[in-house]
């Protein structure tokens, strides 16, 4: 591994697969040479280091913990984020900030005044930035997935979701660390069959495919109608498969697909441009 200075989800890859061969010294050099984070590379890293059982990370360095997205997630309590405890200052305004988390414990939380106010500042922020033609579909691709951690990941932590907002993209991820897609899908009796994280997360993007007895499983169809109309790029992270989409490939059978090392949860992060121009810039994954 190299020595970078952001930490990405390509970064947090390389060092679960440092950790699970014991190359410790070179994990503990890696991490403490970082100086930022991107969205998900931050909550990637924090869901491993929370939930891995053979090896121990370490703490991430000060100058990633106070980057922008560092400081918006010690704003909230997570037991899986920066801060486990104390208090928290309810933020009542509407006006958006570059970073911002909320953590769900529960489907309250999900219907709160207080979780609304949340959206509202994720959509003021992307529309400051120009993404107010599809800020909509957008919002409805992270409320569906918000949702679908809630409801289907069992997840005894809750749900950490978080925005961000550059200058030429707006972000946000999902994260959960409970039973996973396949976990999800094998409790239907219909999907019992499913032995690999590659086929439950391919079968779970497919239109009214759902682990509920009842009809229903329309919540990624929102995030393939953003995805292909602003620019964008999914990431999809459960068990032993990632799965990459951009804005030429939003059918449930297309994508890139990798087989890192296996994790507990699902994580999703979607991203959409502003611009075309905007594609070849610095990674934001």
């Amino acid at each position: 591994m190299s020595s970078p200075t952001l930490l990405t989800v390509g970064v947090v890859e390389g060092l679960h697969s440092a950790a699970m061969s014991n190359r410790m010294a070179l994990v503990e050099a890696t991490v403490s040479g970082l100086r930022d984070a991107t969205l998900p590379g931050l909550v990637e890293y924090l869901c491993l280091r929370h939930s891995a059982a053979t090896f121990t990370l370490p703490p991430l360095p000060v100058s990633v913990t106070r980057s922008a997205v560092g400081t918006a997630l010690q704003r909230v309590i997570c037991p899986f984020g920066l801060r486990t405890a104390g208090g928290v200052t309810p933020n009542t305004s509407v006006n958006p900030s570059e970073a911002e988390f909320f953590f769900l414990r529960t489907e309250a939380d999900y219907q709160s005044h207080a979780y609304g106010l949340y959206e509202t500042r994720w959509a003021r922020a992307s529309e400051q930035i120009g993404l107010r033609a599809k800020q909509s579909l957008m919002q409805l691709a992270m409320t569906a997935m918000s949702e679908n951690g809630l409801l289907h990941s069992y997840a005894p932590d809750g749900v950490l979701v978080g925005y961000r907002v550059l200058p030429h993209a707006a972000l946000f991820t999902v994260a959960d660390l409970g039973r996973g897609v396949l976990g999800s899908l094998r409790s239907n009796t219909k999907y019992a069959h499913l032995a690999h994280h590659r086929d439950a997360l391919r079968m779970a993007l497919r239109d009214g495919v759902t682990c509920l007895d009842s009809p229903g499983g329309n919540g990624f169809r929102q995030l393939f109608k953003a995805l292909a109309s602003q620019f964008g790029t999914i990431r999809f992270r459960t068990g032993n498969v990632c799965l990459t989409m951009d804005g030429q490939y939003f059918d449930a059978n297309l994508g890139d697909e990798t087989f890192p090392e296996s994790v507990v949860g699902f994580q999703v992060t979607m991203c959409c441009r502003a611009t075309a121009d905007a594609l070849g810039d610095s990674p934001l994954l």
